[in-house]
């Protein structure tokens, strides 16, 4: 309901067009919980760590680069492991609950393993060498 309202008060002509998104909007904030209870865990405990910003793609109006070939490239660290083994669970359980024919359970625990496997898989995208586009596409131009 909150999203709901808030969407009402940002967009009162055409606050409904955005109900299809809130599903994905819940799923994302499920898969980011990980990071943030590990924010979280690392400030009760006085752990200081160093502050890593939003990438920053460097695209401009004047000048046309491609975001994807940006040098950005993210820390690695066992947090998308972990969100990979939650989207797991929570995808066994969405399963267990289709089978058993508990389909409101299982509509309602979906959002689990589409976030945290969207989180996890994102970062790990991220942590893939950027060579490896330029090995593929060598690949592909090769005579065969």
């Amino acid at each position: 309901m909150f999203y709901l309202v808030a969407q009402k008060a940002l967009r009162p002509g055409s606050w409904w067009r955005e109900i299809p998104y809130l599903p994905l909007l819940l799923a994302l904030g499920i898969g980011m919980s990980i990071s943030n209870a590990k924010a979280v865990l690392e400030a009760l405990f006085n752990h200081e760590t160093a502050f890593v910003r939003t990438p920053k793609y460097g695209i401009s109006k004047t000048k046309k680069q491609d975001w994807k070939k940006s040098s950005y490239k993210a820390m690695k660290t066992l947090t998308p492991f972990v969100e990979l083994l939650f989207g797991f669970f929570f995808l066994f359980v969405v399963v267990e609950a289709a089978m058993g024919a508990n389909w409101p359970s299982a509509i309602l625990l979906l959002p689990f393993p589409i976030g945290f496997f969207y989180t996890s898989l994102s970062s790990l995208a991220r942590m893939l060498p950027s060579g490896s586009e330029s090995a593929v596409s060598n690949l592909n131009h090769k005579a065969p």
